[in-house]
């Protein structure tokens, strides 16, 4: 229990952005908002499966009540779910480290067995590092 505290928080500080710096344009994204976690989905992905992360997260601590934001899509039968981080703080000790070993359980617990990978975003969603690569 201690260990996932200390991995929620560490999360927290990656996914924390300032509330209303993202910007999605041209509708082709979609939303699910709960405690304040944003879950941005593809026309790839279904509302039931993007709804049922977000509640994951929430139970998780990932969307725990403070700005938060990630986004699922699915590519060639391969789920990809982005966090939105603040680049600067992956140099804290530990923190990669953490964020990764967050990610493996999101894979392990959510994903259960479906191919999956989770990947590091800026705020507009643009991926900037592979954190758990996609197992077939």
């Amino acid at each position: 229990m201690k260990r996932l505290l200390r991995d929620v928080g560490i999360l927290w500080m990656l996914c924390t952005i300032t509330w209303g710096v993202m910007q999605i344009r041209g509708g082709k994204n979609r939303r699910v908002e709960l405690n304040r976690g944003e879950m941005y989905y593809s026309p790839r992905v279904s509302f039931a499966a993007a709804q049922d992360l977000s509640t994951y997260m929430v139970r998780a601590g990932a969307f725990s009540g403070r700005p938060t934001t990630m986004m699922l899509d699915r590519d060639d039968g391969i789920y990809q779910l982005k966090m939105v981080v603040i680049p600067e703080l992956l140099d804290l000790p530990g923190a990669r480290r953490q964020a990764e070993q967050f990610g493996r359980r999101v894979c392990q617990e959510f994903f259960n067995g479906k191919s999956a990978a989770v990947h590091l975003a800026n705020d507009q969603l643009q991926s900037f590092e592979l954190l758990v690569p996609a197992t077939q």
